[in-house]
């Protein structure tokens, strides 16, 4: 997550936006703070948008893990699905409910 006492004006960003049951990741530049103390980025088309904090990240923090699953439970999975569900997105929802 991003630490926002030590950012500057114009720092590169990744902001992540879900939207469609997609994630979608852009860079951004980060333009400072709204009066609310939200942070505000800047697009690459000069717009500008307020966004949680949760949605920004550093772009050299990005993660990727590789995970195996069996095929009678990526079956069973596929099975639960919902249309527009893809397996990554049921995989990290079953892996935040069972951190939780």
């Amino acid at each position: 997550m991003v630490n926002f006492r030590e950012i500057e004006e114009g720092e590169l960003l990744i902001f992540r936006d879900r939207r469609n049951n997609e994630v979608y990741s852009e860079i951004v530049t980060f333009a400072g703070f709204a009066e609310t103390g939200h942070p505000v980025v800047e697009f690459e088309d000069g717009r500008r948008l307020m966004v949680l904090p949760e949605q920004l990240s550093y772009p050299q923090e990005e993660e990727f893990v590789n995970i195996r699953i069996y095929r009678e439970d990526r079956d069973r999975l596929a099975a639960t699905m919902k249309y527009g569900e893809t397996m990554a997105e049921k995989i990290h929802t079953l892996i935040e409910e069972a951190r939780l």
